[in-house]
């Protein structure tokens, strides 16, 4: 009978030494012990599918961490002295936690869980037969459910909606129309939270006149890895545009797009809803696609802007009528169209010598049959204190104007209509 190769990624903890010294007895080698999680995904992925057992403790650990190691098909073991620890242990996505003090005990458990014959551990065989003391955090919801001994989920009241501003290469108006429309939303009294998730090309700060120290949506991913955002700390971390509308700014250049955990934006999105009523998200044009042969240590850039897609109540898909934005916005939507779960509406942009109406008759001949509206043409002068006292463009008397406000005020009145919509001019 083979002993069992683990990776032992607990140096606080004060028992460390003595689960080394009996996990023989137990027919388990611990084979490494890395002193902070980046040597763990260092050791991690050159190690195949051994498995891990890790301290909530171990230096720099966070859940971008524990994702990218479940993601690399490592089974994962929390150790717990504590409730608190247990609850942090599903904060992070730990999958499994084991609760207690005595190594022999700890090693008694895994060995019952795992079988020493194994080569690596398996979700399915720890949630089917959890003991007392072992405690399945409910990540691999999706290969079984959770054992009725596991703890509470953390949660937040959620009721804010997500508006998702996307469009292809080639400069469409993504970020004056995601700022137009959050500060719409704000004038019909909503509490609106915009924030710039676009790695390509962030601007929002810069439009709208804000001068940005640091990256706010960074530090809140930050503070989401180690389960520690509120509602209330994220608004702490935006910076006020009016009475009712606050940004939240993007990283500082684009080649620093690293530093935006794509991971944790889904975090960061549901403690959002509990803050605000709307969270306007400016994307960038690219779109991940999900690849099997991605290395453990990979980062797609373009994951956060899908991330945001999935999340989204709302996406508003712009095109200009060029017919090389046009081009652009057709082969991009249909992979918009399999991240995007939330009701999908096209905001046409004329451009000079290119009519919406011919626009409009392109996309039909391409089967696209979705709802549409005409954006109007939006200058930095469309941004200023008149949206919120109810003057500026608000009064203006031009039919896409009018338009806009109208799809707007559709926003707050459910989910958007569940009918498809044929493009003909009737509906611009």
């Amino acid at each position: 009978m083979s002993a069992l190769p683990v990776i032992l990624a607990a140096p606080a903890l004060p028992y460390e030494s003595e689960l080394v010294r009996l996990a023989p007895t137990y027919g388990i080698q611990v084979i490494r012990r890395p002193l902070d999680a980046a040597e763990l995904l260092g050791i991690a992925s050159i190690e195949g599918e051994t498995p891990v057992i890790i301290g909530v403790d171990l230096p720099r650990l966070d859940a971008s961490v524990i994702e990218l190691l479940v993601r690399g098909g490592r089974g994962v073991i929390g150790l717990a002295e504590a409730d608190r620890e247990r609850e942090q242990c599903l904060r992070m996505g730990i999958p499994v936690a084991i609760q207690g003090t005595d190594p022999s005990v700890i090693w008694q458990k895994v060995s019952e869980q795992i079988g020493v014959d194994s080569t690596h551990i398996k979700a399915s065989e720890f949630i089917a037969h959890a003991s007392s003391g072992v405690w399945p955090t409910g990540a691999w919801m999706h290969e079984t459910q959770t054992s009725q001994s596991s703890p509470p989920p953390v949660t937040h009241t959620q009721s804010g909606k997500v508006l998702a501003v996307w469009g292809p290469q080639g400069a469409p108006g993504r970020t004056l129309t995601a700022l137009v429309i959050a500060q719409l939303l704000a004038a019909r009294g909503n509490r609106v939270l915009v924030i710039d998730a676009d790695t390509v090309a962030p601007a929002m700060t810069l439009l709208s006149g804000i001068v940005e120290d640091a990256s706010g949506i960074v530090v809140a991913c930050r503070y989401a890895q180690r389960g520690t955002l509120t509602p209330q700390a994220f608004m702490q971390l935006a910076r006020p545009m009016s009475s009712n509308c606050w940004l939240v700014g993007g990283i500082s250049h684009p080649d620093r797009w690293e530093e935006l955990d794509a991971r944790s934006l889904k975090d960061v999105l549901s403690i959002a809803r509990a803050a605000v009523d709307f969270i306007v998200v400016d994307v960038g044009f690219g779109l991940s696609i999900h690849s099997t042969s991605a290395g453990l240590l990979d980062v797609p850039r373009y994951a956060g802007s899908s991330v945001v897609l999935e999340q989204a109540n709302f996406v508003l898909a712009i095109a200009q009528s060029s017919p090389l934005g046009i081009a652009r916005f057709l082969q991009q939507l249909p992979t918009v169209q399999s991240h995007a779960n939330g009701t999908l509406t096209l905001g046409l942009r004329e451009t000079d010598g290119h009519s919406v109406s011919s626009m409009v008759k392109s996309l039909r001949t391409y089967g696209v049959h979705h709802q549409m509206v005409q954006l109007p043409t939006m200058t930095d002068a469309s941004l200023g204190s008149g949206v919120s006292s109810g003057g500026g463009f608000l009064r203006r008397k031009s039919d896409q104007w009018r338009q806009l406000h109208r799809w707007c005020a559709s926003l707050s009145h459910g989910e958007g209509s569940t009918t498809i919509n044929v493009p003909t001019l009737a509906n611009l």
